[in-house]
């Protein structure tokens, strides 16, 4: 997949059928909408490209992110989008929304087609729908596939929702509106070595600035190495450990049901299946480690059957 950061990229002027989104999370609803622009670039023997911008800070500033950008591109390729073109907001932000279709859409992109979600809008304040961009490719000659909803249990999917189901700590909302377990990726860090003391080492991930942060509490897990396609099961707490630990940062630490060796310094993602209980402060480490064995064996029944329906 060729990724062009724009504007002032080369890339070669030819016909393109364009998806247009943000992509975030790459939930079930992008990937219904890339379906369908696949199949419009197959028809139109052309490449799939992708409009989207860059997370630079510039478009709505402080918005907690499901996927980094790093993740989205490396979910929007294994998509199979040939092409993506990585806008900055603020380049943009004062278009209107004809000139955003004349400049961007048919002028540097050449886009022969594109496709939206029912929600899109686009140009300054956004200003433009799809009834707007109906009209304007209609003019041009150009096709537009514009796809409804996408729903589960009747409910839209969409960031936000998932956003929402995270901070409920509701995992399995979040996990039918994604199409799989919400995850925490990163290289597992050096922490305070505490969980090795009261014999319950865990990998230790922090969670990036920017990036939305599940209901604090302990996880039903499941993790995967860079490169290791065997899942580990686990227990995750996605907290502050208030029992040991006071005014740090919300991290992802997370112990293994089986030993996994050392694995400092590599690439970890852990997916997050069951929230079992919120964090709680305990009065001693003996409270804390009785309670931690009640929580493997719960996290060991619940991800044995989570296990079991993958196969």
């Amino acid at each position: 997949m060729q990724i062009y950061r724009m504007p002032g990229a080369v890339f070669p002027r030819v016909a393109r059928v364009v998806a247009l989104g943000f992509f975030d999370g790459m939930h079930l609803g992008h990937t219904a909408l890339l379906s369908a622009a696949r199949r419009e670039a197959r028809r139109r023997a052309c490449p799939l490209a992708v409009f989207t911008f860059a997370d630079d800070g510039s478009l709505k500033p402080g918005a907690l992110r499901l996927l980094s950008e790093r993740e989205r591109l490396d979910r929007l390729s294994a998509a199979g989008v040939d092409e993506v073109f990585l806008y900055s907001f603020s380049a943009l932000r004062g278009l209107s929304p004809e000139a955003f279709f004349e400049d961007v859409l048919a002028g540097a992109l050449s886009a022969t087609a594109v496709a939206c979600g029912y929600n899109f809008h686009f140009g300054a304040g956004g200003a433009g729908d799809t009834a707007c961009l109906a009209a304007l490719a209609t003019r041009a000659g150009m096709g537009v596939i514009t796809l409804p909803a996408v729903t589960v249990a009747g409910q839209p999917i969409s960031a936000s929702a998932i956003r929402a189901a995270l901070a409920a700590g509701d995992a399995e909302g979040a996990t039918r509106l994604l199409g799989r377990p919400y995850a925490i990726s990163g290289t597992v860090a050096h922490g305070k070595a505490l969980g090795h003391t009261i014999g319950v080492p865990t990998a230790n991930l922090p969670i990036p600035p920017g990036m939305a942060l599940p209901a604090l509490g302990v996880y039903a897990a499941v993790g995967y190495l860079a490169g290791d396609g065997r899942p580990l099961p686990g227990v995750a707490n996605i907290g502050v450990r208030p029992t040991v630990e006071h005014g740090s940062a919300p991290n992802c630490e997370t112990h293994f049901l089986t030993p996994v060796g050392d694995i400092y310094g590599q690439d970890l993602t852990v997916h997050l299946l069951c929230r079992l209980r919120g964090e709680q402060q305990f009065e001693n480490l003996e409270a804390l480690c009785a309670q931690i064995a009640r929580d493997k064996a719960k996290a060991k029944e619940y991800i044995e059957q989570w296990l079991n329906g993958q196969n």
